[in-house]
């Protein structure tokens, strides 16, 4: 009796051993796809990081060559100022799609 009891007993001790083995090797692959997943949106925070700097700095650029360079008078530009404030609006316009942008 006592030798079907200590085998019953450890029969039930293997399942119950696998059962908690498949259920961490399920959370451990859980934790492998967040990770995953939380290193492709860093990526993808970097990108936009850098592309905003460097949209920024454009604007910037401009803004400082036109208020240094150019007239008060929108009616005394030249082309070029023309066409550099135009460029001023374009980049403020991609700089405020890539704020509004969301990550996946």
């Amino acid at each position: 009796m006592a030798i079907a009891t200590t085998f019953g007993t450890a029969s039930t001790g293997t399942r119950n051993n696998t059962k908690i083995a498949e259920e961490a090797t399920e959370q451990c692959l859980n934790v492998k796809n967040e990770i995953f997943s939380l290193q492709r949106v860093e990526q993808e925070i970097e990108q936009l990081a850098s592309r905003t700097k460097k949209l920024a700095d454009a604007c910037l650029a401009i803004c400082q060559y036109l208020t240094k360079k150019a007239p008060k008078d929108y009616k005394s530009f030249s082309q070029e100022q023309k066409e550099l404030l135009s460029s001023l609006i374009n980049c403020m316009h991609s700089l405020s799609a890539i704020i509004n942008v969301q990550t996946s």
